[in-house]
């Protein structure tokens, strides 16, 4: 017996991560025989229009926005061909008309899950189709999801409710970080969280067989000369960087232009890009997938907030690099005892160890993509399991 599974996750967009933590989790599922996967293709309205005008702000680069205009529509298609998307489709922020969508797809379990799909955001509304309360007649599981950005003291009481008895009807409650935990925690303290590193800890890498051609042709980044790539358009960030690095090292942003850096390699696919950290010597991120693929790809790197948020608890580059032992490379340009030169002086130090840092990483890579292995297979265990089925058909009986 196939067991139909709906995985229900941000997809859309222009950013790589969201789309290779959707891919690397539906290809990982899809290996097992028992399984019938797709991605559930649907999203809220008011992200969707939002994605497609924040795509055109660049204030510093009419030009630069025009090529990240046309990244989005080059990723858009191929994201099409490469997930297995729900052949019906829903888009809107109704959310009794979002459940009722899922619904008629008969999946036999929804995995929600991964990235933050509880994150409650500007043109996200509460609740919303990825808090799926007990009129799904699927069983539900949720994997490493997370909240990033949100704070729940300011919900009502009323909200706090419907989270907990939301909550309370998922067989396995995953979450990506110890905030996430921490957060829905407070809100009902009998939720058992089980902590799951990100799927792209399970990414098995794509060929990219035009990838060194494009970066050598294309944007004439020179095979002898060591590369930094940076993915901040922080004006502070690039200048200080191109003071220290730019004689000896090409700099090039990556994901964003930076006004103090030239060279912008901006139209990578999915899979380039997951590779493309290979080809660095260093790498100076804000992104949680930019810090995953670093480690990845054994690339020395720093990770960088610049938000008030990470002051007050921790967000999620900061909770994975503690998690590793990576600590040590994270920063935040918000705290008042940040110093850039300091930053800088680590990427350099990290930069000469190269080779024992590329081990330790990869030590940590293979470490997370048993852990999130050894996660899924309890996952895949729930839903195979006949006993959990039957207990499901029981309640759905009773609801009616």
């Amino acid at each position: 017996m196939a067991y139909r599974v709906g995985v229900l996750t941000l997809f859309k967009s222009n950013n790589y991560g969201t789309f290779l933590q959707c891919y690397s989790l539906v290809k990982k599922l899809m290996k097992y025989k028992d399984l019938e996967v797709e991605v559930i293709n649907c999203v809220i309205y008011n992200s969707e229009k939002n994605l497609f005008f924040d795509i055109l702000k660049d204030r510093y680069s009419k030009t630069n926005s025009i090529k990240t205009f046309l990244r989005y529509l080059k990723l858009r298609n191929l994201m099409k061909k490469k997930l297995p998307l729900s052949k019906e489709s829903f888009v809107g922020y109704d959310y009794e008309k979002a459940m009722d969508f899922i619904n008629r797809q008969n999946y036999d379990y929804i995995i929600a899950g991964s990235d933050e799909i509880w994150g409650i955001f500007p043109g996200y509304m509460f609740p919303n189709m990825y808090w799926l309360n007990n009129k799904i007649q699927a069983g539900k599981i949720s994997y490493a999801a997370s909240t990033n950005r949100t704070d729940f003291t300011l919900f009502s009481d009323e909200d706090k409710k419907f989270i907990s008895e939301t909550l309370r009807t998922f067989e396995y409650l995953g979450a990506r970080d110890n905030t996430t935990i921490e957060q829905l925690s407070n809100i009902d303290n009998s939720l058992d969280f089980k902590k799951n590193p990100d799927p792209t800890f399970m990414y098995e890498f794509e060929s990219t067989p035009n990838l060194l051609n494009k970066l050598t042709k294309k944007y004439k980044l020179n095979p002898e000369k060591p590369v930094i790539a940076v993915t901040m358009r922080n004006p502070i960030l690039g200048k200080a960087i191109m003071k220290r690095f730019g004689t000896q090292f090409e700099i090039v942003s990556i994901f964003r232009s930076n006004p103090y850096i030239k060279k912008y390699i901006y139209d990578l696919d999915y899979f380039e890009w997951a590779k493309v950290f290979s080809y660095f010597s260093g790498i100076v991120t804000d992104l949680y997938h930019g810090t995953i693929f670093s480690i990845r790809n054994g690339t020395p790197f720093v990770s960088v907030d610049d938000s008030d948020l990470y002051l007050h608890y921790p967000g999620k580059i900061e909770d994975l690099l503690y998690d590793t032992g990576l600590g040590d490379c994270y920063f935040n340009m918000k705290n008042a005892n940040f110093d850039i030169d300091l930053m800088l002086d680590k990427l350099q130090s990290n930069m000469n160890m190269r080779d024992p840092q590329y081990k330790l990483m990869q030590n940590i890579s293979e470490y997370k993509r048993k852990e999130a292995e050894n996660c899924i297979n309890k996952i895949v265990k729930t839903i195979t399991d006949p006993k959990h089925l039957e207990k499901i058909e029981e309640e759905v009986n009773l609801a009616d």
